[in-house]
């Protein structure tokens, strides 16, 4: 123990500079596995205030360098809907079929591309 704290003291830069390597290495592993958690926790949580419509499926996409969040819904009621709003943070779509004779089928699935902007962050509720 003796010739360590010797070896130490007489080796001072060396030691610095090891110390400060390791530093690095430890600061940046952190930093590398922080993004990588980010990054994998990007999937929207999903809120649905109606049980007539259920999310099927949910895929980022990008198309000339603007995101997009592609969203699947299904119709499990045994009515036809009319009218249907899908937000994310502050971007909202809403399909309406009020004046129309088509409508979002019973049983039927829809297809929703939503514009991920600056606003669009969190959970996406129908």
């Amino acid at each position: 123990m003796h010739k360590l704290v010797s070896a130490i003291r007489t080796r001072r830069y060396l030691t610095a500079l090891f110390i400060a390597i390791t530093l690095g290495i430890l600061t940046g592993v952190t930093v590398a596995l922080a993004r990588r958690a980010k990054t994998q926790s990007n999937t929207p949580t999903v809120i649905s205030r109606t049980s007539a419509v259920q999310v099927i499926a949910i895929n980022p996409a990008t198309l000339a360098n603007k995101s997009f969040l592609s969203v699947k819904l299904q119709n499990v009621s045994g009515k036809d809907i009319k009218m249907l709003t899908i937000s994310v943070g502050k971007t909202w779509v809403t399909k309406n079929y009020l004046f129309g004779h088509e409508s979002f089928a019973a049983g039927s699935t829809l297809d929703e591309l939503i514009a991920l902007g600056e606003n669009a962050h969190g959970e996406i509720v129908v």
